[in-house]
């Protein structure tokens, strides 16, 4: 039974005020509730569970889901990262070198390449959660079953696979944590277009509905800049818990499978992995989470045909293809510009270590690692910062600043990486708060501006990002050993052209949000 939605008419001012769009979701309750069947004929124990069900709102909907997803952020985050720790322990297991165990890393990123554009293709047939359920299921065994394979090329297929599945994860999550606080402006924006400009109580009731949807978007904002701080928490987790079982010596081989000491690293992130699928479905037996964003694009889609009704068909067709130029063009522009910008955080994550030892400074391995770990900390620790950061500032101000502070901190790196040690440390540091925030920011500054981001379009853009992170790799690495400047300068180049698409992007989406008010006002005056 599908989850009713229910607000408290006694506290409509309270909760209209802390959560955004109580009323809307009132008028889906009525409706929903309409389409019952009458409660009599029910037992009474399918009464006592449809009462329960009424009492949940979406509020305490989202809360409860929002929270299950940052618990599989964290699992999948931890999955991601136990790699890295223990490669040399796998060389050993397969009884090879560091360089030919490490081709893991490529194959996993051509594995989330795939799995950001079939993503979007499975939930357009299947059902979100339970896709969700069985991608963590498989990504929680393609993790434990690491150290269990016996030849490379078992090994190689599934990195192959366990890049697909955290991409496939990734993916539906933002996409779903976007939907679920956003959702509600997309309805809002469609009563502010069809409401009477002439009319002086529309008027105020516009002005309150405009300032409750860009709550809504902030709050967008925050869950998605929060979603990925418990992404990099995981990331953090991973050596933390390996740690301890790779301090032992290596023991060898026992009935073909490796020793204690390596298994269980990867069975403890499986087992996160593995409980945070069991958390979702369990909300999905008992209180399902409805994709009300499909509604929500077909009454935005169809929003048009009642304002233009009264025009003859040519016309409205007209008017729809330039609808649907502005839409593409924002989203192809969306996607050049992550792409743009992932190829610059891409490299420096990858090879920030490799470049502290090529400057002059000729810092040590151990010392090179410690300084780019001033990048990594940096990155994690600003995500949460922007959490809260994103409560007073909106997505496309935090993205400007983002791109400020990068530029600053390439500035830092450029003119001190040779000379200051102290300088370098601050340009990582920099480098990266500028990072954390530009990417969680992108689905609520397309939201906000009226674009609705399904699940092609989060995998359509998410994808462009993707194939920048792999093909980044391949660029600086043919150069960082004799140019470790290449990586400084490769940075400028793709924060300009970023900032170059960005700008377009927000030029378009400002003349599309002009020609759409001069459509309705020369409506509302006919």
């Amino acid at each position: 039974m599908p989850l009713q939605i229910q607000s408290n008419d006694n506290n409509d001012e309270e909760n209209y005020q802390d959560f955004p769009n109580n009323n809307h979701t009132n008028i889906i309750s009525q409706q929903r509730r309409q389409s019952l069947p009458n409660q009599s004929s029910l037992t009474s124990s399918s009464s006592s569970w449809m009462l329960f069900e009424q009492q949940i709102d979406r509020k305490t909907l989202s809360i409860i889901y929002t929270i299950s997803l940052y618990y599989s952020f964290i699992a999948v985050g931890l999955c991601a990262s136990i790699f890295n720790p223990t490669l040399l322990q796998l060389s050993h297991v397969f009884g090879t070198d560091l360089q030919t165990v490490s081709v893991i890393f490529p194959l996993r990123a051509i594995g989330c390449t795939a799995g950001t554009l079939i993503n979007g293709f499975l939930n357009t047939y299947f059902n979100r959660q339970i896709l969700l359920v069985i991608f963590l299921i498989l990504k929680a065994l393609t993790t434990f079953l690491v150290p269990h394979w016996t030849n490379l090329k078992q090994f190689y297929v599934n990195a192959f696979f366990n890049g697909f599945f955290t991409a496939a994860v990734v993916v539906m999550v933002n996409v779903w944590m976007n939907e679920m606080w956003s959702w509600s402006s997309r309805e809002q924006q469609n009563h502010v277009n069809a409401v009477d400009d002439d009319d002086e109580n529309s008027m105020e009731n516009n002005v309150r509905r405009n300032d409750e949807k860009s709550r809504t978007i902030i709050w967008a904002n925050v869950t998605m800049q929060a979603l990925h701080f418990f992404f990099g928490l995981g990331t953090i987790l991973g050596p933390l818990i390996a740690e301890p079982f790779l301090n032992n010596p290596f023991n060898g081989f026992d009935d073909n499978f490796v020793a204690n000491n390596l298994v269980w690293p990867y069975a403890i992130s499986a087992i996160l992995a593995i409980t945070s699928s069991l958390s979702i479905f369990i909300m999905y037996i008992f209180i399902p989470y409805e994709q009300l964003k499909k509604k929500n694009i077909k009454s935005n889609e169809s929003t048009m045909n009642l304002l233009v009704e009264s025009e003859d068909q040519q016309l409205q067709q007209q008017q729809q293809r330039k609808k649907n130029l502005y839409r593409y063009s924002v989203i192809t522009l969306a996607a050049l510009f992550l792409a743009m910008y992932s190829f610059s955080e891409a490299t420096y994550l990858q090879f920030s270590a490799s470049f502290c030892s090529k400057v002059k400074l000729k810092l040590t391995q151990p010392q090179a690692a410690l300084v780019s770990s001033s990048l990594a900390i940096s990155f994690t620790a600003f995500r949460g910062v922007s959490a809260f950061v994103a409560l007073k500032l909106t997505p496309i101000k935090m993205i400007i600043i983002d791109f400020i502070i990068i530029i600053i901190g390439n500035l830092l790196v450029f003119f001190m990486a040779d000379t200051q040690i102290i300088g370098l440390i601050i340009g990582y540091i920099l480098l990266g708060a500028g990072f954390s925030s530009v990417v969680p920011s992108l689905f609520p500054l397309l939201e906000q501006r009226g674009y609705t981001v399904t699940d092609w379009i989060g995998s359509i853009i998410t994808f462009s990002g993707g194939v920048a992170q792999v093909l980044a790799p391949y660029i600086i690495g043919l150069w960082i050993d004799r140019i470790p400047y290449v990586l400084v300068d490769f940075t400028f180049l793709s924060i300009i052209t970023a900032t170059i698409m960005f700008t377009i992007m927000f030029l378009l989406m400002k003349f599309d949000q002009k020609r759409q008010q001069q459509q309705n006002q020369q409506h509302y005056h006919q």
